[in-house]
């Protein structure tokens, strides 16, 4: 019976308050230890490969790779719950549960927004967007330094893009309407008109018509081209959801193109483009100094970290607790100390829109400029 792989009583309430449609279906266990992989995933991969794979999950725990990405998890009967390690589901309620089946087969599933499943296997190419090659490669490394939890990169380029491209539902909107509306976006961020062409904004049209502009994610492809792999639309009011993004792009960092800047010496890291695009200008005038945007507060990667080896580390996240919880994240994964730099007005946008560029320059130059690479509260002016 397929209760008995696997017992919806187990699951949170909230879990079933958003999957009604998929707690109530009958088939939804069996669907849920289903061992069929996507066959287009495997075109390439040889038959050794292959042969492997099965050892290669049994010498896999599921849970442990699953806390790597996510935390620490909460038992729930015979499962365990986590928050769901996308950065794009804003998981409040732990939807995201690790569970075993009879026959010792384990299978992860966000029972939420994501509406995903898989083994551990599959649970890494969705995690860092690589090829079935790679994760293959990722997941016999990590397994050998699984026991000390020494963070792990990926066999390529940090989000390399895998064989899926991202769908894009709405169209480039062009003409008077769209440019008054960049234009409008531009006023209300205090930006000047060449971000646009900097960081390749657009505007876009929704299918219901609604406006919004796009912040492209930008990764290099296997030819070394930088190309969106991931973008985030921003309303053009306040009403509504403010930002919405792709749902099956490669989530990366923002601006991840200024890593490659000459002489680099420090890195600044900001929750979100539009934070990304504030602490831009305000420090545009300074030499050997990359700002990057997490995509969101969850967002933070330890695989990240490896890019950053050798510079010294800002951390210019929001000043509330989601804030903090990014801050504790990038912390943990990197290896020497991390300057925090608080900004006074809520983020780095709102405290450039409210007290000038000019501020949020001397802010960050201030945090720059720390030379004891301490952990700190940082200024309130």
């Amino acid at each position: 019976m397929p209760g008995e792989l696997y017992s919806f009583d187990e699951v949170p309430d909230e879990v079933h308050e958003l999957n009604e449609h998929t707690a109530s279906s009958p088939n939804a266990s069996t669907e849920y230890f289903q061992t069929s992989r996507n066959e287009g995933s495997f075109w390439d991969v040889p038959k050794l490969w292959l042969q492997d794979i099965p050892t290669l999950l049994e010498e896999t725990s599921l849970n442990l790779l699953v806390e790597y990405f996510a935390g620490v998890g909460q038992t729930s009967g015979s499962s365990i719950q986590y928050h769901c390690p996308n950065p794009d589901h804003l998981d409040e309620h732990p939807s995201f549960s690790v569970a075993t089946s009879p026959d010792g087969r384990e299978r992860a599933k966000c029972w939420s927004q994501c509406d995903w499943q898989g083994d551990a296997l599959d649970f890494v190419e969705w995690q860092l967007g690589i090829e079935t090659i790679d994760a293959i490669d990722w997941l016999q490394n990590w397994n050998q330094t699984a026991s000390s939890n020494v963070p792990m990169a990926p066999t390529k380029e940090i989000r390399r893009l895998g064989h899926e491209a991202p769908v894009d539902y709405s169209s480039p909107a062009r003409g008077t309407v769209a440019n008054q509306t960049m234009s409008d976006y531009l006023m209300w961020r205090n930006w000047p008109t060449d971000v646009v062409s900097e960081f390749t904004l657009s505007v876009v049209q929704e299918p219901n018509g609604d406006l919004r502009i796009r912040h492209p994610f930008l990764t290099p492809d296997l030819d070394g081209n930088w190309i969106a792999s991931y973008w985030q639309d921003r309303s053009t009011d306040n009403s509504g959801i403010k930002w919405k993004s792709t749902k099956n792009g490669t989530s990366t960092l923002y601006n991840l193109q200024s890593l490659e800047r000459e002489n680099l010496h420090t890195v600044v890291i900001c929750e979100g483009p539009a934070d990304t695009i504030s602490a831009s200008v305000a420090l545009r005038d300074y030499d050997g100094i990359a700002i990057i945007g997490v995509p969101g507060a969850q967002a933070w990667r330890p695989e990240y970290a490896h890019l950053l080896q050798g510079l010294k580390i800002v951390v210019a996240a929001d000043n509330d607790a989601a804030g903090q919880t990014l801050e504790s994240a990038i912390c943990r994964s990197v290896n020497h100390a991390v300057v925090i730099a608080r900004p006074a007005d809520g983020d780095i946008t709102d405290t450039a829109n409210t007290r000038g560029v000019e501020s949020v320059r001397e802010f960050l130059v201030a945090a720059i400029n720390e030379n004891t690479q301490v952990q700190h509260e940082a200024f309130h002016r």
